[in-house]
């Protein structure tokens, strides 16, 4: 889990970009909402994620055929390649990219490699397109996150508006078998002042990180305690390194850095 900054580019220029590529008599259709729209995205980028009601855009048409739909035209907007969605997508990527960490920023595991959309297109279908509503994450959260509608206490951790600038999860070693292994777990002590628990328990469980987190630090615990070795470095030196890695990855990817905290926890535990 990392901090993202909130995305600079122009939402309802892009939003408008991608409307004026649709052809008649869909854009006719969606122009004809535009204030509504306008409206929503301004109070999105003006209020965060987290205060918004469902959309009163969301479908409404029982399952029965319902053509014209606005709901599916604003889907439209993501679902039908236009050179103005091809863009954006580009824009948002390069913004993604421009800090030089290419891991996800919901888990920190895996390479960014899909766009979510934070509020799901199927409550929030005006938000298709829209920038601050993007966020480049890896297949397998963006597999998991599904589109489950954010409630308090009952929702994902947005990267860009949530406080993933502290550290929210801790990192113990646990040697009682053969090879020593990792236990990732939320840092209730810390959490407890930021309000925000029941959204770090709904995130971590929903993207089973726990799990996830586990098996990826057991070849890099693996890794590191073979060169350890191979140096013939004591256990007070092999302390030392760990740290010395710990601190490095903190200050290029933020202080929730699963490998951060594995080299921290492995410092304690060897020294």
């Amino acid at each position: 889990m990392r901090q993202i900054s909130v995305s600079r580019l122009d939402s309802v220029d892009h939003h408008r970009a991608v409307v004026d590529a649709k052809r008649e008599p869909r854009r006719g259709r969606l122009l004809a909402a535009d204030p509504i729209v306008t409206e929503r995205i301004h109070d999105l980028e003006l209020f965060g994620p987290f205060a918004l009601p469902q959309s009163t855009l969301a479908h409404a048409c029982s399952g029965e055929a319902c053509d014209p739909c606005l709901y599916d035209d604003l889907h439209s907007l993501w679902s039908v390649a236009t050179a103005p969605l091809s863009r954006l997508k580009a824009l948002l990527i390069d913004e993604a990219m421009a800090s030089g960490v290419n891991d996800c920023p919901y888990c920190g595991l895996d390479p960014m490699e899909a766009f979510d959309h934070y509020l799901p297109q199927e409550a929030y279908p005006e938000f298709s397109v829209t920038a601050v509503n993007l966020i480049f994450v890896c297949g397998s959260c963006n597999l998991l996150k599904r589109a489950a509608v954010p409630h308090v206490g009952n929702r994902f951790l947005h990267p860009a508006f949530d406080p993933l600038d502290r550290r929210l999860l801790s990192c113990t070693i646990d040697d009682s078998s053969e090879l020593p292994r990792a236990h990732f777990a939320l840092d209730r002590t810390v959490l407890g002042g930021l309000g925000v628990l029941g959204e770090c328990e709904f995130h971590f469980e929903r993207l089973e990180l726990g799990e996830r987190l586990a098996k990826a630090a057991v070849p890099e615990i693996a890794a590191f305690l073979v060169e350890c070795q191979l140096n013939g470095l004591s256990a007070d030196a092999s302390a030392a390194s760990a740290r010395v890695r710990s601190e490095a990855q903190a200050r290029t990817w933020g202080p929730n850095r699963w490998t951060s905290l594995l080299y921290m926890a492995l410092a304690e535990w060897l020294g």
